[in-house]
């Protein structure tokens, strides 16, 4: 319970972060910075948590970084 209420919590402290950098900032700068969490969550894991990461899983980091790159530009 305790981590479902952590990432609900989460979840919708980033949404209303999310929606208030898009006030701000241009969506193109802001969808790439938040495209990243995911790959932050899986490098974090890797190297600090010490997971092996699967194929999939590094397939899905490289398209996070291409998509951003995308956006971008």
């Amino acid at each position: 319970m305790y981590f479902a209420a952590a990432a609900f919590i989460g979840l919708c402290l980033g949404s209303i972060v999310y929606a208030a950098c898009l006030v701000v900032m241009p969506v193109a700068i802001v969808t790439a910075i938040t495209a990243t969490s995911p790959l932050i969550a899986a490098l974090f894991g890797h190297f600090a948590l010490k997971e092996r990461l699967l194929k999939l899983q590094w397939t899905g980091i490289v398209l996070i970084i291409a998509g951003s790159v995308a956006v971008g530009i």
